[in-house]
């Protein structure tokens, strides 16, 4: 019996050690939502740089529903561990849930610092957060100030063609190849 871990500790009645398993898991959970708090500050402050986005509701929701989910994917993995325990004595699962969930918000806090760095908006950021803030309905609007910030694009990459054209031709039409006349 004193091979098995939380089963074990729970069925011989040594509480202690049932609560030291207990501690293990509950430090692990508090680290995966202190990971996701930090990604949230991190992509707070990444947006704030990028001087182009509140912080909304809909957005501190979307944080409140991946702990959520990273909370019950750890919480299962924690159940498959109390089963495993008569097998392996540390809970491995819950580590592993843990260190991806962690990895998970290192890298999200790895590109907000990017993002911080650099201090650019995203341009297809920009045009979802207009998406939201104008609904479906007003969607139009978005595609027709695309096309005609593309068109101006390529406008002003016409003219530099042209004018680049113009500087290499003699005068005559005749294209000069850098011959000395």
């Amino acid at each position: 019996m004193k091979q098995l871990l939380f089963i074990g500790h729970i069925i011989s009645g040594d509480v202690e050690a049932a609560k030291l398993w207990g501690l293990a898991i509950g430090m692990m959970a508090v680290m995966v939502l202190a990971s996701s708090l930090m990604d949230l500050y991190f992509g707070i402050k990444a947006s704030k740089a990028a001087g182009q986005f509140k912080t909304t509701s809909y957005g501190l929701r979307e944080t409140a529903n991946k702990d959520v989910t990273y909370l019950m994917l750890y919480f299962l993995a924690v159940f498959i561990d109390a089963c495993l325990s008569l097998w392996c004595k540390i809970p491995i699962v819950c580590v592993l849930v843990a260190v991806g969930e962690i990895a998970i918000e290192a890298v999200s806090v790895w590109e907000n610092r990017k993002r911080i760095k650099d201090g650019k908006a995203d341009p297809l950021n920009v045009a979802k957060a207009m998406a939201k803030s104008l609904g479906i309905k007003d969607a139009h609007k978005i595609e027709l100030l695309y096309e005609t910030i593309r068109k101006e694009i390529e406008k002003e990459k016409t003219s530099l063609d042209s004018e680049g054209t113009a500087a290499k031709t003699d005068g005559k039409g005749a294209k000069n190849k850098g011959k000395k006349q």
